[in-house]
């Protein structure tokens, strides 16, 4: 069984959207509103691009995604 969405969580929009956004878009839940959550979507550099208001129906979390090297030191 899927959990349900959660704020701070990673969450991915299933399809288009009216307002621009394109499925696939990922953002953080920053508030949740019932039927609806607020996604505030960012740029590489962590500053905000817009926060929008979705319908649950059109999110799914999302895992996050491990991107760069390895940070281990060897002494």
């Amino acid at each position: 069984m899927k959990r349900a969405i959660e704020e701070l969580d990673l969450v991915e929009l299933t399809e288009d959207m009216p307002s621009g956004l394109v499925g696939g878009a990922r953002g953080v839940a920053v508030a949740i509103h019932g039927e609806t959550c607020t996604v505030e979507y960012l740029d590489v550099d962590g500053l905000t691009i817009g926060l929008f208001e979705i319908p649950m129906s059109k999110l799914e979390r999302a895992e996050p995604t491990p991107f760069g090297a390895s940070v281990a030191r060897e002494d």
